[in-house]
């Protein structure tokens, strides 16, 4: 088809325009598609990078689910769980260095033991992080109640991925006959909302089985439901996952990580006010004459999660083989961070905690809608 410039100056694109940027083509065509994304970022957004301190509290998993390195079936890896002491002192180190953001995230678990230490826990951060500290959560499907609960103590965010928005996709990255089913996930998502969390999701890119056409109907789907953030990026396989019976029929990682970089601009094309991840998955794709930070920032990223889950744990932490790990959270790392940002016309926010400017416009418009 010709080149739907349409796509430009239409915020309703379909999916099979959507689609046609997905596709692979010439380098001129990614950087008309790119340099729209930045532009669209630069007047929303800004190009500030916000950094999240990203704490893998356990890898405990209830659930199986075909593509995930740290699945209940997965007897290769050694399950852990950190003490409450550890996310404290995370806390400490983030507001030290001027950051105002702590994310925790964990293999699913549903009992009531674990739901009540999140809440503890999520109180002592809350008390010791004071108000203008953001606490992020993503701890997978849980109860309407545990969210709640989750929120009342003092959660500000909650990331749950969808992976597809394609429920026969989704149904096959899922144990067979098993009560994973896309619409329990939706139900989740509207629970998070209605808890009045700010809500954020994501998919894989590159999946087996998964078109072009379904990633555009994904990018539709985040629109359609108004979330606040986004984080996605490439399938990568792990050896220990049904999945990996498939990895002959994958897309190269090359062409995993352009898709992973068209997705980003197109979704920042779409919805210019939300916060988009430089994901650790497309960080992790060690390409020669690539630089996947800078790569995703041009392409209209602006957050990005540093690891800080103790080194001790991190492998555990194995959702797919050869995770990228940013960095420690030293003052050095930070510096040369800053100054390779500066190379890329871009800064390290510390201003604010990055509440999506979404989430800030919708949070406005219902406050004005109940007091009239």
């Amino acid at each position: 088809m010709d080149t739907p410039v349409s796509f430009f100056t239409n915020h309703s694109p379909s999916e099979e325009e959507l689609a046609y940027w997905l596709e692979p083509g010439s380098v001129e065509k990614d950087r008309q598609l790119f340099d729209r994304a930045y532009a669209a970022k630069i007047e929303h957004p800004g190009p500030r990078l916000h950094l999240r301190f990203l704490l893998e509290v356990s890898n405990v998993c209830s659930r199986d689910c075909l593509y995930c390195g740290v699945r209940r079936s997965n007897r290769e890896i050694e399950r852990y769980s950190l003490q409450p002491e550890v996310a404290m002192e995370v806390l400490r180190r983030a507001k030290s260095r001027g950051y105002r953001n702590i994310v925790l995230q964990a293999g699913e678990r549903r009992d009531k033991t674990f739901t009540r230490a999140v809440t503890r826990l999520v109180e002592q951060l809350r008390r010791e992080g004071g108000e203008d500290f953001r606490i992020v959560l993503s701890l997978g499907e849980q109860p309407a109640a545990a969210y709640r609960d989750w929120k009342q103590a003092g959660a500000d965010r909650y990331l749950l991925r969808i992976e597809t928005s394609n429920p026969k996709l989704y149904s096959k990255i899922h144990p067979p006959g098993s009560a994973y089913t896309l619409g329990a996930r939706l139900r989740s998502l509207e629970a998070l909302r209605e808890a009045g969390f700010q809500t954020g999701t994501g998919v894989m890119i590159g999946l087996p089985f998964q078109t072009l056409r379904d990633l555009a109907a994904d990018l539709l789907f985040f629109k359609a439901w108004e979330v606040d953030m986004v984080g996605m990026g490439p399938y990568l396989e792990h050896h220990a996952t049904p999945l990996f019976a498939y990895r002959h029929q994958l897309l190269t990682v090359k062409e995993r990580y352009l898709l992973s970089l068209r997705m980003i601009a197109l979704l920042r094309c779409l919805m210019p006010d939300i916060n988009i991840v430089a994901s650790t998955a497309l960080q992790s794709v060690g390409l020669p004459d690539t630089e996947p930070l800078r790569d995703a920032l041009m392409a209209g990223a602006n957050v990005m999660m540093l690891n800080v889950t103790p080194e001790s744990c991190q492998k555990a932490y194995s959702l797919y083989e050869n995770k990228f790990t940013p960095g420690p959270d030293s003052e050095k790392y930070l510096v040369d961070l800053a100054r390779q940002l500066n190379t890329w016309g871009e800064e390290i926010a510390l201003e604010d905690p990055g509440d999506p400017l979404h989430y800030l416009k919708t949070k406005n418009t219902i406050l004005k809608k109940s007091l009239k």
